[in-house]
């Protein structure tokens, strides 16, 4: 069940969040370290999400778009992003096989 995993890493997540605040300093480190290596696993998904971004089904279109909120740095889904072609090149041409992203 897909479901009952994500629900159980995210009780593993907000434990770990928990964590950063234990009177030990070791427990602490020890968890600051495990969601940072968490936060690199998270954004080696960036191309896959981005890719999704371009799917067929409105409903994948829109798990990919949220989770691409969450992910803009400091936005924790606050900040706003903007998936857009890149423009690269001499003058600016838009590059369409590329999404980009604009944090505003």
């Amino acid at each position: 069940m897909p479901g009952n995993k994500v629900s159980l890493m995210t009780q593993h997540i907000v434990r770990l969040v928990e964590l950063l605040d234990d009177e030990h300093q070791g427990v602490r480190r020890l968890a600051a370290a495990a969601l940072s290596n968490l936060a690199k696993e998270l954004w080696k998904a960036l191309p896959a999400l981005l890719r999704m971004l371009g799917d067929n089904d409105p409903a994948v279109q829109t798990a990919a778009y949220e989770t691409l909120q969450a992910l803009a740095p400091w936005g924790g889904g606050r900040a706003g992003v903007d998936p857009g072609f890149c423009h690269g090149g001499d003058a600016g041409v838009p590059a369409p096989h590329r999404f980009c992203l604009a944090v505003r």
